[in-house]
């Protein structure tokens, strides 16, 4: 299973579209103003919706009311979200549980199963690595190389036992980009370029042949195509955009004048 993610709005709410194959299979939502803990939601490309996520403030709170308690309990658990089905029935959650001083990894939680994910920066990219017990089974990649205008950009791999579980996985990846990358309340146009090389201890998850050993070598150039097209998308969009801006400043900026101008007339 290899799943694109590409943002595609990310002023006023963050919007992406999830494709397979380079067909849209999915949409979703985050929040973008600056209030936390609201709904994220999915839904498939007709707009019917898949899953959105419960944040319990009482949960949360509990979990989260003494600091560093991971140090005396050996676990503790941040911003859990219960994902919600279609009919409001609670099919799994999210969360990031912390194990120790610079230890911690994203969880996925569905029925009696917990998928384990260990985040590393590798440079350009950051990487979760997933494990299902010991066994590697699945990678997010994110592109920091370039994103323009806060739009941001993954990919994801699983190995094919785990498709039936490909909505959840790529509710997955909202759910992360609107923990780790939401830029809440951000209005931004242009280009960020951002490089990360992790040393904490999770470094040795990370799995740097799983694409290559579990989908070849042509999915790492599919992958290196994808977010390279992904930016040339957005800064034809941030280009388009800013002609309307300048379209828009110049117009405004003769209309100043015109009025200036009958101002002085008037009273003269």
């Amino acid at each position: 299973m290899i799943l694109g993610i590409n943002q595609i709005k990310s002023t006023g709410k963050n919007e992406f579209s999830i494709t397979e194959d380079g067909f849209p299979i999915y949409r979703a939502e985050t929040p973008w103003a600056p209030v936390h803990k609201l709904e994220i939601s999915i839904s498939d490309e007709s707009g019917q919706a898949i899953y959105t996520t419960k944040y319990s403030f009482m949960e949360n709170f509990t979990e989260e009311l003494i600091p560093f308690k991971y140090l005396f309990t050996g676990s503790q658990k941040f911003d859990q979200f219960t994902v919600m089905d279609a009919e409001e029935n609670a099919v799994g959650s999210f969360y990031i549980e912390v194990n120790g001083l610079w230890n911690s990894n994203v969880c996925i939680k569905y029925g009696d199963k917990i998928l384990v994910g260990y985040r590393v920066g590798t440079g350009f990219d950051e990487n979760v690595t997933f494990y299902d017990g010991e066994t590697v089974v699945g990678q997010l990649t994110k592109s920091n190389g370039m994103v323009v205008d806060n739009k941001d950009n993954y990919m994801l791999h699983f190995i094919d036992e785990y498709s039936e579980l490909k909505p959840l996985l790529a509710f997955f990846a909202i759910y992360y980009d609107y923990r780790y990358h939401n830029n809440t309340g951000e209005v931004f146009a242009g280009k960020k370029v951002s490089y990360n090389k992790s040393l904490h201890k999770n470094v040795d998850k990370y799995d740097m042949e799983f694409i290559t050993r579990n989908f070849g070598t042509s999915a790492v150039r599919q992958m290196n195509d994808f977010f390279k097209g992904s930016v040339e998308k957005s800064k034809k969009h941030m280009s388009k955009n800013m002609k309307l801006f300048w379209t828009l400043f110049g117009v405004s900026v003769v209309l100043l004048l015109f009025m200036a101008y009958m101002i002085v007339f008037v009273y003269h």
